[in-house]
């Protein structure tokens, strides 16, 4: 029963940041519009940080599960095609979550939770080192893993634009992305 009332305390808290942005979310604004007394909410998160530690902790969790759902991880394609799954993932899961805009920033300040992302993304980037090793094995093992870091970071900076920039401008920063990731591949030799 409680871990259904946190539960709805993260989906309303969710609903409430993306509508009115992390700064002017109240913990009295999220406890009226979840229906619980706000002695209640502080039982579970004693302030509004551990709220967003809660809520960062929540989406980490829940877009690791995309990728996996998504089948991502385990893509056999070529590297840029693997990237540009990983990019179209990103984005869908943004588009689903709609406080994620305002909750990245948050994941990033938090060290803790700083470390379970740098985590995934380690991951992310083995993944991509592997591929590289298959489909450019001229490169030496130090150019791979230069190369690995590069493309990583393309892929980094999808998560700084779809927290920063206007929605409609998704579709072309999308395509974008995925250009410089496949000229950049065709030139790595």
């Amino acid at each position: 029963r409680s871990a259904l009332r946190v539960a709805h305390i993260l989906d309303v808290a969710s609903k409430l940041i993306s509508e009115v942005g992390y700064d002017r979310a109240t913990t009295n604004d999220i406890a009226k519009l979840a229906g619980v007394p706000i002695g209640s909410l502080y039982q579970y998160f004693p302030n509004k940080h551990a709220l967003l530690h809660a809520l960062s902790t929540r989406y980490l969790s829940q877009l690791r599960d995309y990728f996996v759902e998504k089948n991502t991880l385990n893509n056999t394609d070529q590297l840029h095609e693997f990237l540009s799954s990983i990019i179209d993932t990103l984005v869908e899961f943004r588009k689903s979550h709609k406080s994620f805009k305002q909750m990245f920033l948050g994941i990033y300040m938090n060290n803790e939770l700083s470390i379970a992302a740098k985590a995934m993304n380690e991951e992310f980037r083995h993944i991509i080192l592997k591929k590289l090793a298959t489909e450019k094995p001229q490169l030496s093992a130090e150019r791979r893993e230069r190369v690995s870091y590069v493309l990583f970071g393309m892929i980094r900076s999808v998560f700084v634009y779809l927290s920063v920039i206007d929605d409609a401008m998704w579709k072309e920063m999308k395509e974008e992305t995925k250009f410089a990731i496949r000229t950049y591949l065709a030139a790595v030799n």
